[in-house]
């Protein structure tokens, strides 16, 4: 082996066991927590936390008439030249809209810090970014403010579906709605059910039921319609509303109107199926925003009364919390439906 060949090969070894020490050092630092990697903390600028201060403010139904500015002369809140003073209906709880605020500022380098003044009944908000004030709230009820509201009232759909696991699971949904059962046997123990839950059914009526009592054919006559309409009533005794589906059923329009006066007679009224609003998406964000436009535009004072598919139902729920926020109401269907004509 020539004196060249050596020196390399002795030139290699000394630059692999230098390698290796180099990379011992930095495992051995990196166990000890001497070696960090950088990492770069997300700013949110005063801009950034002012836009969703007053983001979490609109949530509320906080309208801006009720938000003013105060100029700030302590040098305690460093360079912020202004204060938000804050009015509030005694309708929203002040901690809430404040741990909202927490929440959409969640951030290492934001520091949200409230106190209530026992001298004035109000509750002081101080947003902070790196030590440096921010934002400077003050929050205080106003028992003469009230926020514009509306109502709204949902009816499921298809709840016969459902496995008896998931009806449980479903009953256990903490909003209130009603239920349209169709005209079954299978629709009597689930009717107990939903009544035990504090809720509202209805009965779809249709000529495919599956209980010769409750068959609805046109092609009867009248005597046993009123007997089998008697029977319908008789094993579905609670809700005063009924429904009627003119497109799936294919009924007639003199054949839904004697039913509408024979139910009547009874103290029961029919609905058309067709006057309410039907959600359905093509996804769940279309049906969420769907729901959303409508929701908006119920005028306050007004009501709306939708339908919308079990299946769907869990999928808008945090829609529906963002409109009650607002001061908005969802009421048992059964509160609104006696003001809709058949």
């Amino acid at each position: 082996m020539t004196m060249e060949i050596k020196k390399k090969i002795i030139f290699i070894l000394v630059a692999f066991t230098a390698i290796l020490i180099i990379l011992n050092a930095l495992l051995g630092n990196r166990k000890h927590g001497i070696a960090k990697i950088k990492t770069v903390n997300f700013f949110l600028t005063r801009n950034k936390i002012e836009d969703n201060f007053k983001k979490i403010l609109a949530t509320y139904g906080i309208q801006n008439q009720w938000i003013n500015k105060t100029n700030i002369k302590s040098k305690q809140y460093d360079s912020l030249k202004f204060k938000y003073i804050i009015e509030v209906p005694s309708s929203v709880p002040i901690p809430l809209i404040i741990k909202d605020i927490s929440l959409i500022l969640n951030n290492k380098n934001i520091n949200v810090i409230s106190r209530q003044k026992e001298f004035n009944s109000s509750t002081e908000l101080i947003v902070k970014a790196n030590n440096f004030v921010k934002l400077y709230a003050n929050f205080k009820y106003n028992n003469s403010l009230h926020r514009p509201s509306s109502t709204a009232a949902f009816i499921i759909k298809n709840i016969n579906t459902l496995s008896a696991d998931e009806l449980s699971a479903f009953l256990m949904i903490p909003q209130k709605y009603g239920v349209l059962l169709p005209l079954r046997n299978s629709s009597i123990g689930i009717a107990e059910k939903i009544l035990d839950a504090k809720r509202n059914y209805y009965i779809s009526l249709d000529d495919d039921a599956d209980n010769v009592f409750f068959e609805l054919d046109e092609d009867f006559g009248v005597h046993q319609l009123k007997k089998n309409i008697k029977s319908i009533i008789s094993s579905f005794n609670t809700p005063h509303y009924y429904f009627v589906n003119k497109k799936t059923t294919g009924f007639s329009n003199s054949f839904i109107n004697f039913l509408i006066d024979e139910f009547k007679k009874r103290k029961r009224k029919i609905l058309r199926e067709n006057s309410f609003i039907n959600l359905k998406g093509e996804d769940s964000e279309d049906l969420k925003s769907l729901l959303n436009f409508h929701l908006n535009n119920i005028k306050p004072g007004n009501f709306k009364i939708f339908f919308i598919d079990v299946n769907d139902w869990e999928n808008v729920q945090q829609v529906l919390n963002d409109y009650l926020k607002k001061g908005n109401k969802i009421i048992l269907p059964s509160k609104l439906l006696i003001r809709k004509k058949k």
